[in-house]
């Protein structure tokens, strides 16, 4: 999921030209953060089944 979030970082970023609402990005880390958080919020994990062996018997 990181790879992903970093991509629509930096598209959503660089297709306004490194603007947020108008005002140019100059602190980029704590910007990235906030986007990952959100990003995050909208993106949930695949659920984790728990036990990756939990199909050995179909082997």
């Amino acid at each position: 999921q990181i790879p992903d979030c970093a991509t629509a970082y930096w598209g959503s970023r660089d297709a306004v030209n490194w603007t947020r609402s108008g005002i140019p990005v100059t602190k980029w880390q704590s910007d990235a953060i906030s986007f990952a958080t959100s990003y995050a919020l909208n993106h949930p994990p695949p659920p984790d089944n728990g036990d990756p062996y939990s199909n050995l018997q179909e082997l």
